[in-house]
């Protein structure tokens, strides 16, 4: 990203953001000397981040939230800072659950660990798991309890298993919480986004988000994007600039209380 702020600004030059470039220069990295807000965003094609839910297996036991509430769960996960660990915490967090961690899985071993009965739940994004685990959707083994996605946006995909799954938004008490499930889910937009250096003209960047926004009504791009992208679903939205700058703005507030709490959920280790 360093190298997008200093590109040329005649339009020869775009680069695609992602979440983990904004976060880059509020948390130190090495380089990161730029400024995300300045940069001039064109737009960006949904990738349906949002779908992330909280699943147990049946045999666990825990029907509701509620049941979650009231006994200790285990949980997979990958590693510490891995964004799955991130939900994960976040979750647990904000319902102040009593979790026993087992972390350091990948995707696939976490389905094995979760059959085996080696955990009880995990969190992941929601349509990944029907393409992968459709046995679990067909004999309804998995339980949805609670969703990443905003509650204007439930149910996260199309299926009747999850009807009625809450919003994590719904029980968040403080402003830090609040503001980090706002950050994750406004990453639907920031995923794949797309712009030009600080400076570009508006009419070279006007013309570019034209194309993008068009693009995003073609058919064949559709259905392209649902196929490969979004695992089966269909194609959500395409972003303009300025909804991308949005979320960039609220992506990009660190105060101090946030940082905190970000950082150690998404990076340190459970005690």
């Amino acid at each position: 990203m360093l190298v997008l702020s200093k590109g040329p600004t005649d339009g020869s030059f775009m680069s695609m953001v992602i979440s983990s470039y904004l976060e880059a220069p509020y948390f130190g990295a090495p380089g990161a000397t730029y400024e995300p807000r300045n940069f001039v965003y064109v737009g960006a094609p949904s990738t349906g981040k949002q779908r992330n839910v909280l699943v147990v297996h049946q045999r666990a036991g825990i029907k509701t939230l509620e049941d979650l509430k009231n006994r200790e769960v285990t949980l997979g996960a990958q590693g510490v800072g891995n964004r799955s660990y991130l939900y994960s915490r976040l979750i647990a967090e904000v319902l102040a659950l009593k979790v026993r961690w087992v972390l350091g899985y990948d995707t696939q071993q976490l389905y094995v660990a979760i059959e085996q009965g080696e955990v009880e739940g995990r969190v992941n994004d929601a349509a990944s798991m029907m393409t992968d685990k459709p046995e679990w959707f067909a004999k309804r083994e998995i339980i949805p309890l609670v969703a990443m996605t905003l509650p204007e946006k439930l149910p996260p995909v199309q299926h009747p298993i999850f009807e009625g799954v809450p919003s994590i938004m719904q029980y968040a008490k403080t402003e830090a919480e609040k503001n980090i499930i706002r950050k994750i889910n406004s990453t639907d937009g920031l995923g794949a986004a797309m712009a030009f250096p600080p400076g570009t003209p508006e009419p070279i960047r006007k013309i570019m988000e034209e194309a993008l926004l068009k693009v995003g009504k073609d058919p064949s791009f559709r259905r392209d994007w649902g196929d490969v992208v979004l695992e089966g679903s269909t194609f959500e939205q395409m972003f303009n600039g300025k909804e991308v700058l949005e979320d960039v703005k609220v992506y990009t507030d660190w105060r101090p209380d946030i940082m905190s709490m970000y950082k150690r959920l998404a990076h340190e280790a459970p005690k």
